[in-house]
């Protein structure tokens, strides 16, 4: 019996999708520092995404620690992050 609730376990610890991650952050401007509200924070190559709150502030899911994050914003350049398994990515775009 030991044998085989052990043998479940390891089976539903490696197998299935992945557990998604949560991603905060903040988003300036590279002028004066000042927060970006509106700043759309997006996974790169999907539709899963979100905009900073008024200071600036974001949290958003992703599927894999190796994901790419594109920050835009109007009248500035878009950027985009690799996490590379970061949890905590700050953005300051560029006019």
């Amino acid at each position: 019996m030991k044998k085989c609730l052990l043998k479940l376990v390891v089976l539903l610890l490696t197998s299935g999708p992945a557990v998604a991650q949560t991603v905060s952050g903040r988003v300036t401007n590279s002028a004066d520092g000042a927060s970006l509200p509106g700043v759309s924070v997006l996974v790169k190559g999907t539709t899963n995404g979100t905009t900073t709150d008024t200071d600036g502030r974001y949290i958003i899911s992703v599927p894999d620690p190796n994901t790419v994050l594109v920050s835009t914003f109007i009248g500035s350049a878009s950027q985009g992050i690799a996490l590379k398994n970061s949890t905590s990515i700050n953005v300051t775009l560029a006019e």
